[in-house]
């Protein structure tokens, strides 16, 4: 099972492409919008529309920013608008009636006699729109995009993956590896059903390969093949050992974001089986399921609450960290302060005392130390400084233990996360420090071996410095803007080229 990304995680996640695209997809889900491509020329003010059966048209806009609502922002999204307007009237012959802007933030109220970004939005976006061009301007912000996300997952799965320590990819309550190896033992009296279960399991250790989807998918059709050969004539020969197979189904459709079949075998296979331990894995592959498909947060939170209390019943201390975390995940995203606060705190205490008796570092354990240093990280945003350096602390312990696996790629994103929190509590000397090791540490892992996923990163940490870092000496600032630039034209975000030259203009 995977943890769930806070707004601000995936905020500061994507670049500008990449939050292009996530609203591209998100639209065309939920309007069956219309992409509007280089080759039809983004001239016309719009990232995507959707033609409605009267013939006229609404248009969107997707905006991502690295700061509040500015007065050079209201003119292009103004510009976008009357572009859209005039453009689809003389090249579509259709007229625009609504304009909807997806931004990247909250836009914040007014706050006494500080003009919020709400009322800019209103009466310099809104109204001059309907005044001069009879379009009706509306927005969807940070958290609606939010929301979306948990509900199509698949469309940005990085943010959902867990830290892992291990090349075991594990799903639900126990390692979803051990249950398919049980699975062997019970299809030995079935001489065709052994095969099909050899199989899967087959496809399933060579997953972590490569290919990973692909070999998923082939563990899915064995699996679904076996429960089909122990119905003989309408009735089943084996029904524990069917409702097994399906406990495991239920996994594997977890990892490949199929909702809705996870949903329908864990139900069966929880009507099944008699194990509690099992009942639980089941429960929670059903948790997320449910909370993915539907966005049904309150029910997730239920279904683990029992899982949890399960687990603490059984003294299962594992199982009663890992739950934990998803459970505080849950919590962040409901804005339960005291919740958070308490339970990170509980959390925390539990893993210290686990470590302190002899207890090992394993995957579970590294997940909710995440799931720590995402809460300490929103406590402090909240205003409880004090966190973040508790948030700090956590992610070096995480940074060493990735270092000493060799697992490269999170050891940089913790690292560049560890530099931004430093950057934001005014410790820019030090966050400099980090941004400059970790951007030595990518090239030497590029010279070594290419890799586009920590090209990604690197771009990420040259931005970041650049622009988080207000100290910084103007011939470095400009160094390292023009290294971003060149990744990012590397790239084809155009977008953040454009912000990154705007920059450039300043200092030069």
């Amino acid at each position: 099972m995977r943890r769930t990304p806070t707004a601000k995680e995936l905020n500061d996640f994507l670049d500008n492409k990449k939050w292009e695209d996530l609203c591209n997809h998100i639209c065309v889900e939920e309007f069956s919008t219309k992409r509007v491509n280089d080759a039809n020329g983004k001239g016309n003010g719009l990232d995507a529309y959707k033609i409605l059966d009267d013939n006229s048209l609404i248009g969107y806009q997707f905006k991502r920013y690295t700061s509040s609502f500015k007065d050079s922002q209201i003119e292009t999204l103004k510009k976008n608008i009357k572009d859209a307007k005039q453009k689809t009237q003389t090249e579509l012959g259709i007229t625009l009636n609504k304009f909807i802007v997806i931004f990247n933030m909250n836009l914040e109220p007014s706050h006494f006699s500080v003009e919020g970004d709400l009322k800019k939005f209103e009466s310099r976006v809104v109204k001059w729109a309907k005044e001069n061009y009879d379009v009706q301007v509306e927005y969807l912000d940070l958290n609606w995009v939010h929301t979306k996300l948990l509900k199509y997952p698949h469309f940005c799965p990085e943010l959902f993956e867990e830290y892992m320590t291990t090349n075991v990819f594990k799903t639900g309550i126990e390692p979803l590896e051990e249950k398919m190896n049980k699975l062997i033992e019970m299809s030995k009296p079935y001489k065709h059903i052994n095969k099909l279960i050899k199989s899967s399991n087959m496809h399933y250790s060579r997953a972590r390969e490569g290919n990973y989807l692909k070999r998923i998918d082939s563990v899915i059709l064995n699996l679904e093949d076996a429960v089909e050969l122990l119905d003989v004539e309408g009735e089943c020969i084996d029904v524990e050992f069917r409702g097994k197979i399906l406990m495991c189904l239920s996994g594997m459709y977890v990892l490949v974001f199929n909702n809705t079949d996870a949903i329908k075998c864990a139900e069966e296979a929880m009507s099944i089986l008699k194990d509690e331990d099992d009942k639980a894995y089941c429960k929670g592959n059903l948790a997320f399921a449910l909370l993915e498909s539907s966005g049904d947060i309150n029910f997730a939170e239920k279904l683990f609450t029992e899982i949890l209390e399960h687990f603490k019943s059984k003294y299962n201390l594992s199982e009663t960290i890992r739950t934990s975390g998803h459970l505080l995940q849950i919590y962040i995203y409901k804005d339960r302060i005291k919740k958070v606060i308490s339970f990170s705190e509980n959390l925390n205490k539990i893993i210290n005392q686990s470590m302190e008796s002899g207890g090992e570092l394993t995957d579970v354990i590294l997940s909710a130390q995440g799931a720590i240093a995402n809460s300490y990280v929103y406590l402090g945003d909240y205003g409880f400084e004090e966190y973040y350096q508790q948030s700090l602390e956590i992610l070096d312990r995480m940074m060493r233990t990735y270092k000493r696996n060799g697992i490269y790629y999170m050891f940089y994103k913790v690292k560049i996360s560890k530099a931004t929190i430093l950057c934001r509590i005014d410790k820019e000397k030090d966050g400099k420090i980090e941004f400059d090791e970790v951007i030595f540490a990518i090239n030497e892992h590029l010279n070594r071996a290419q890799d586009d996923s920590v090209y990604h990163l690197l771009a990420i940490s040259l931005f970041n410095k650049a622009f988080m870092i207000e100290g910084l000496n103007k011939d470095e600032k400009q160094i390292t803007l023009l290294e971003a630039e060149k990744l990012y034209l590397r790239f084809g975000d155009t977008d953040t080229v454009q912000e990154i030259r705007e920059e450039l203009r300043k200092i030069i």
